[in-house]
């Protein structure tokens, strides 16, 4: 097999029609394996799973798979390189890194893949016409035919894509509407935040500044259980603490320490309701020592004890 045509034909059937529909497509050759799976909730967003291997180093010429935007999740622990036609820039898709981007033509250009490497990624798909609806991908649409914006999957981020990778746990009409819920909540989790430059009018920021802004929350929420101080944060973004305190707290309307500590809650919860882990143990991993002081936090933000949610973890994944 020279090319992803396979794929392609699959992927424009599933993403590319207007009926709602979850499909999987399984290929098996001597030097290749492919598992895919594509949502399509005929409503503008879709979900895709593939996991891949390849006996030697692989070299594809991209499939006409369309204009859509996405966020794109490399779920394991290999890396992947794609280049455009129009762009010789080879855009590396790391472990852990999470890629928003718009295409606004058919994708052209190569895609090469590790020899003897499984790769596994998640992708959200959302259709063009709604994501004036975001304003993070009013600063990534630019002329370009295809741009991308990389970050890092975070905590929350790896817990939903966790639950998608496990909905076949359900079956028939209940997976889809399970799907179509986690994918609901990816998008409200990854851009309920005010993202756009719009959101510090008033204040003297430069594009450089809101940048740094964007930067320390990226880092505070990759060093939850041991983050760095607001000094230390102004450093490493290379902006001044005056800056950093009110441009963070302008542009995610939450302070600093609010911001993170909500985080840290939201996280902790999810571990608790999801994981086989102890209260002690939620509390460290997000980065609380003191287990009465998290305690205390966690009734105020939620109205339960964290207790009461480990002792009845049934209840609460079921409901």
């Amino acid at each position: 097999m020279s090319s992803f045509s396979e794929l392609e034909e699959f992927f424009n059937e599933t993403w590319g029609g207007n009926e709602r529909c979850l499909k999987n497509l399984s290929l098996k050759t001597n030097e290749m394996i492919l598992n895919i799976q594509i949502f399509n909730n005929a409503n503008g967003f879709g979900y895709g799973m593939f996991d891949m291997y390849f006996d030697d180093y692989k070299v594809f010429n991209s499939a006409d798979i369309g204009k859509y935007s996405f966020v794109y999740f490399n779920t394991g622990n290999s890396s992947v390189c794609m280049n455009y036609e129009k762009n010789s820039t080879n855009n590396i898709f790391k472990p852990n890194d999470a890629w928003i981007g718009v295409i606004k033509e058919p994708f052209k250009g190569k895609v090469t893949y590790e020899r003897k490497k499984r790769f596994k990624s998640q992708c959200i798909f959302i259709d063009n016409e709604l994501i004036s609806d975001f304003p993070l991908f009013n600063e990534i649409n630019s002329l370009e035919p295809a741009s991308i914006k990389t970050s890092s999957t975070n905590l929350t981020q790896k817990l939903i894509l966790q639950d998608l990778e496990n909905s076949h746990i359900y079956k028939g009409k209940m997976r889809e509407i399970f799907i179509e819920a986690k994918i609901l909540e990816m998008i409200y989790k990854s851009f309920s935040a005010c993202d756009n430059y719009e959101c510090c009018k008033g204040l003297n920021l430069c594009e450089h500044d809101i940048a740094a802004i964007k930067k320390a929350r990226e880092i505070l929420l990759k060093n939850m259980s041991n983050p760095p101080s607001i000094k230390e944060l102004a450093k490493i973004c290379a902006i001044n603490e005056f800056k950093l305190k009110k441009g963070f707290k302008q542009h995610f309307n939450n302070t600093i320490y609010g911001m993170l500590q909500e985080e840290r809650l939201k996280n902790a919860k999810e571990l608790l309701m999801r994981n086989d882990v102890s209260v002690k143990e939620a509390a460290s991993i997000v980065g609380y020592r003191s287990l009465a002081h998290f305690s205390k936090i966690f009734k105020e933000k939620f109205n339960v004890l964290p207790m009461e949610i480990s002792k009845h973890k049934k209840f609460w994944i079921k409901a």
